[in-house]
């Protein structure tokens, strides 16, 4: 079995709390090193690694060197596709920003290339049906995993309740649909919960796992391809969705052991703070042991 190593997601730090004044990327990369972290998910939004920040190879060879020097690798690029909807835009726009954040991805050696639908659970574009709007996704990604293939970069899709399609059944369509050895689903703790458990902000007749999230994974057995990590509970009353949390839930070592089970045999896991944390700075640390209580390591 390959040791287990721990990332971080730099998104954490540019949003929630630090949305009013993000945490420069290099003084992130060497606080989450000195917590401890083995390597940081980028995100590909600004002033983070996003193309129009770091638009030429010397900008991003010196993000490069610091990783190098500080001993930290960088696992994953959550690039920004706001602009291009793979359901909504022509697949040929949404290459062009594939093969933006392929040159990053080249530059800093980064393995991975996280997607999202963009689309809220309800957006389809005018006189478009539900059906033609997945379809545009299955070809968009479709090419987006051979265009990545030919660099030696992996695609990982992140379902979430937020974003259209977030039905479990929608997940696995989608996997089984796009049908490429270099397009996998990221499978988050978290989103996992509310897709599956608390079945928020779906379209249509609800639909929940009665074997929450470990047969969430199970359903996906062969298609994962990252996992990320976070505790999780009900929101408040209202709420469309449930809240990130660094406390253990009962269920949660069953999902870790359910990711495994699946197929996922990475050497990475991540912990994933989200985008309304109040204070990923303070909360590093807290963030990593939760990491090593829950995956066993311990130090």
């Amino acid at each position: 079995m390959l040791k287990r190593k721990i990332g971080i997601g730099t998104w954490a730090f540019i949003r929630g709390g630090h949305a009013a004044c993000p945490v420069p990327l290099e003084v992130v990369l060497t606080h989450v090193r000195a917590q401890g972290f083995d390597g940081a998910e980028l995100a590909g939004f600004s002033p983070h690694m996003h193309p129009g920040e770091y638009p030429t190879p010397a900008a991003r060879g010196e993000i490069r060197r610091l990783l190098e020097d500080i001993g930290l690798d960088p696992v994953s690029l959550a690039a920004d596709f706001a602009e291009v909807p793979p359901g909504l835009v022509a697949p040929t726009q949404y290459l062009e920003v594939v093969r933006a954040n392929l040159d990053i991805c080249h530059d800093l050696g980064i393995p991975t290339l996280r997607v999202d639908t963009i689309s809220q659970p309800g957006e389809i574009a005018d006189g478009q049906d539900r059906e033609t709007c997945f379809w545009r996704i299955v070809e968009a990604w479709q090419r987006a995993a051979e265009t990545c293939a030919r660099e030696g970069v992996r695609v990982v899709w992140e379902f979430e309740a937020a974003f259209l399609f977030n039905k479990p059944s929608d997940v696995m369509r989608m996997l089984y649909a796009v049908d490429h050895p270099n397009f996998t689903a990221l499978f988050d703790s978290f989103h996992a919960f509310n897709c599956g458990v608390l079945g928020a902000r779906q379209v249509g007749e609800q639909e929940t796992l009665p074997g929450g999230i470990p047969q969430f994974a199970h359903m996906l057995t062969g298609k994962i391809g990252l996992a990320h990590l976070s505790g999780y509970e009900r929101g408040e009353a209202g709420a469309l969705t449930g809240r990130r949390t660094l406390e253990c839930p009962p269920d949660l070592p069953g999902a870790v052991s359910a990711i495994g089970e699946a197929g996922y045999a990475g050497e990475w896991w991540t912990v994933d703070l989200g985008g309304f944390w109040p204070d990923a700075m303070a909360d590093s640390r807290r963030a990593r042991l939760f990491m090593d209580r829950l995956l066993g390591q311990g130090g």
